[in-house]
């Protein structure tokens, strides 16, 4: 990441960073030696790698307060997916794994007075947290006629998280 500091025409300090991100996919159905092969309608390969500012938005399963922030925070992901439609379009789904980081994060802690009420917020120390996850998505047409359809589906999903709090050792 890159953070910087200018100064504009009218003398004021102002701030840029740069966020990257990349994403690929490769439709491998499309392919010749695939075309031929009734089964297989669509079969895509694709990855994504980012790194963006961190907005507040963990995953549901870490329970977190939503006032996790610090201005540099910021999220890396690397994502990497399997999209497939078979038997003509009658049974498709997703395979995902993914890679989440937050670093550079503070979680603020309320001070509270006599009343047990919240006077100030002490930031806390910097800490990161790294999720890996599996999210699998199967769906099937089981009866397709003129008025009445059959479709079932199935989501299976593994994550994994960690917050690592000796950032600076």
């Amino acid at each position: 990441r890159e953070k910087k500091k200018n100064i504009s025409s009218t003398g004021e300090m102002f701030s840029y960073k740069v966020y990257p991100s990349v994403g690929v996919a490769w439709i491998i159905s499309n392919e010749s030696y695939l075309k031929d092969i009734s089964a297989i309608k669509h079969i895509k390969l694709r990855g994504s790698y980012s790194k963006s500012p961190e907005n507040n938005t963990f995953s549901s399963a870490v329970i977190l307060s939503t006032n996790v922030f610090n201005e540099d925070a910021v999220v890396e992901s690397f994502d990497l997916g399997l999209d497939f439609g078979l038997i003509g379009g009658r049974l498709n789904g997703s395979i995902d794994y993914y890679i989440k980081n937050v670093y550079d994060c503070v979680y603020p802690f309320p001070f509270k007075d006599e009343n047990n009420s919240v006077t100030a917020i002490i930031p806390g120390s910097p800490f990161s947290l790294m999720q890996e996850g599996l999210e699998i998505a199967i769906n099937g047409i089981l009866v397709q006629r003129n008025n009445f359809n059959w479709n079932i589906g199935a989501n299976f999903t593994w994550q994994s998280s960690k917050i690592d709090l000796n950032m600076n050792e």
